[in-house]
């Protein structure tokens, strides 16, 4: 069963895109499944959320963009901002 906030995501990705719905809610679902290992819902979960995250944008805005996010090139910048910030202090 769906929490309310679950389910007012999901409506709003059925509604945007079929296909984004159904993956959310599969990552949802299998985070409380005891059929699979940890191991492989951190994995699974982590491949749908990628697939919502990249695909979102383009379908909120109609807008065709020509490639994902770079997730580990993002998170090292990060890094390396955070490391500057603590060498201030």
């Amino acid at each position: 069963m769906l929490s309310s906030r679950q389910k007012e995501i999901w409506d709003f990705l059925e509604i945007k895109s079929r296909a984004l719905g159904d993956l959310y809610l599969a990552a949802v679902k299998m985070i409380s499944d005891r059929g699979y290992t940890n191991h492989a819902k951190v994995r699974l979960v982590y491949h749908a959320c990628r697939e919502i995250f990249n695909r979102l944008p383009e379908v909120i805005s109609g807008d065709s963009f020509e490639k994902a996010v770079q997730y580990k090139n993002e998170a090292d910048k990060l890094a390396t901002a955070w490391n500057k910030e603590e060498e201030l202090f």
